[in-house]
């Protein structure tokens, strides 16, 4: 197979994952601008535009979304820029206007081409896989009673019963940032978790390593009738979004 298409296989198992039938700039950084350019000329690629928002990592508080506004210097370079209200960390900060791309993958396009066929056996294979292995290492929380996450004072505490344990969560790892999200929106649509991810991880990435981090930080607590091996945040395949249980709020030293 050449790489030519091996790349458009790549995208047929966006187009075959679900809602991945937009895509963004970062869920294209394996074809040059040549390429997309080659793909919307023969329409695979649909060009819907600029994303109106982009997610700010400035905050010492973790990531949020944010609105970004389109300018033209002087000497005709465009760019976008975002203000980061944070007073410490915060300001005025630029992105190129590639990164804030999104498309459209034409389904029937690659209907046509006989890519997509392939590719929702092959996205089907790799989803029954990975619920069969998460499921052997996570299992969903079902303790009833008194249990949350609380945001306090820019801190992530688990609080069980009648305790609140400090989970130590350092602001720039992937379960603050993860939770934190959490704290605006439960469930959430993964293409929010996408926008943690880096060039070499997905959002399951993101949410293994966050599971494995709050077991470990929670059984290091040694709090009684906690069971091992929870799936905190899991993903809803009907939904198709990720949902935190049990879930986490602002204690009201944070909201004030």
């Amino acid at each position: 197979m050449s790489q030519k298409d091996k790349k458009i296989e790549k995208l047929a198992r966006l187009a075959a994952d679900g809602e991945n039938t937009i895509v963004y700039a970062v869920n294209l950084d394996f074809l040059s601008n040549e390429e997309i350019e080659g793909y919307e000329e023969k329409r695979i690629l649909l060009f819907l535009g600029y994303r109106s928002e982009t997610t700010c990592s400035k905050c010492i508080k973790g990531s949020c979304t944010v609105p970004v506004k389109r300018v033209e210097y002087p000497d005709g370079h465009k760019m976008a820029v975002y203000i980061c209200p944070d007073p410490d960390h915060g300001g005025r900060f630029e992105i190129e206007l590639d990164k804030l791309r999104y498309w459209k993958i034409n389904i029937e396009v690659l209907k046509e081409m006989r890519y997509l066929t392939e590719a929702k056996k092959t996205s089907a294979k790799r989803k029954k896989k990975k619920v069969k292995e998460s499921e052997k290492k996570f299992q969903p929380w079902l303790k009833s009673g008194d249990a949350c996450f609380i945001l306090k004072n820019s801190r992530i505490f688990f609080h069980f019963k009648t305790d609140d344990k400090d989970l130590n969560l350092a602001h720039s790892s992937r379960a603050y940032k993860l939770l934190y999200l959490f704290t605006a929106k439960n469930p959430l649509p993964q293409r929010e978790i996408k926008e943690l991810c880096t060039d070499n991880t997905r959002p399951s990435d993101i949410v293994k390593a966050t599971n494995e981090t709050l077991n470990k930080k929670i059984a290091a607590f040694e709090l009684s009738d906690i069971p091992k091996d929870i799936a905190f945040v899991k993903f809803d395949v009907e939904s198709r979004y990720y949902g935190l249980h049990p879930k986490i709020k602002y204690s009201e030293a944070e909201e004030m």
